[in-house]
């Protein structure tokens, strides 16, 4: 990797990961966001959007008059600003791959391949903790 001018490796190195964690973190919430305003028109015809949503514009936050749903059989156990399953699912994802992701393409994730060679241990190591949900996923975000 070539360095930043001026800038020792170490430093290069933090800034880029800073850099990929930014870009990451917006991804997923442009994404959610998106999801989020989708489900007020998710499976709508256009002309039924245009008479559920005459003015076509969506107010996501608690302010004193946030959009109403649409009432039905879709959208009626949703709550507000809430997103759907395709973020759920983009999540669940993005989390299996940094459970098991590697630090190298030579060196395999040692909890879920260990060497051939290596003698069972008495104490295995805990699973991992239970995947977040969707509560504490916006909590995190909101922190």
């Amino acid at each position: 990797m070539a360095s930043l001018p001026s800038l020792p490796p170490s430093a290069t190195t933090s800034i880029l990961r800073a850099a990929l964690h930014d870009r990451v973190v917006g991804v997923l919430v442009g994404s959610a966001l998106g999801d989020a305003i989708g489900l007020y028109t998710e499976f709508l015809t256009a002309a039924d959007a245009a008479a559920a949503y005459p003015t076509r514009t969506f107010t996501l936050t608690a302010t004193p008059h946030p959009t109403p749903f649409k009432l039905d059989m879709h959208r009626a156990p949703k709550e507000l600003g809430h997103w759907t399953d395709d973020t759920d699912h983009a999540l669940l994802i993005l989390l299996a791959f940094l459970h098991t992701a590697r630090t190298s393409p030579s060196s395999p994730n040692p909890s879920t391949h260990p060497p051939a060679n290596a003698t069972p241990q008495a104490n295995p190591s805990p699973p991992p903790p239970p995947l977040p949900t969707q509560h504490d996923l916006a909590l995190r975000l909101h922190a």
